[in-house]
């Protein structure tokens, strides 16, 4: 199945594992504010242990609309993963209660990993927190 089928599929707690290797995408992938996890049940988006799945978003043109991954959701953990070559940001962090962990972003247009609002309307109060970004390098 695609992933992005297997995003909208996963259930709080689930984890969706991806083989080693490189995943090409010619558009951003955003996780959207109604599709979160819940509290001790992340969704989870993981290498197989020992391997390295790759997110390539070299087909992306450098624009400041052209992220990687939008996660604007809530309650998920994304592991091991290397998100390269994205026109804008390797993945905009915008929901709440996220784990980013041994995540490597690298040769993106802008920051790797950016945490900010998704929505420019977003109310200060809306902004992304309680984020835990642990062992990645961007």
């Amino acid at each position: 199945m695609s992933f992005e089928k297997a995003l909208s599929m996963v259930k709080p707690g689930g984890v969706i594992w991806l083989k080693g290797g490189k995943y090409s995408f010619d558009k951003t992938i955003v996780i959207n504010n109604s599709n979160n996890g819940s509290d001790g049940m992340y969704k989870t988006v993981a290498s197989v242990p020992g391997e390295e799945a790759v997110f390539d978003f070299s087909k992306l043109s450098v624009s400041d609309s052209n992220r990687g991954i939008v996660l604007d959701g809530d309650w998920w953990h994304f592991y091991g993963i290397r998100i390269q070559y994205a026109g804008d940001n390797g993945m905009l962090l915008s929901g709440n209660n996220n784990c980013i962990e041994k995540c490597i972003f690298c040769n993106n247009q802008d920051s790797g990993l950016q945490v900010s609002r998704y929505a420019s309307t977003s109310s200060k109060a809306e902004w992304p927190s309680y984020n835990l970004i642990k062992n990645c390098t961007a």
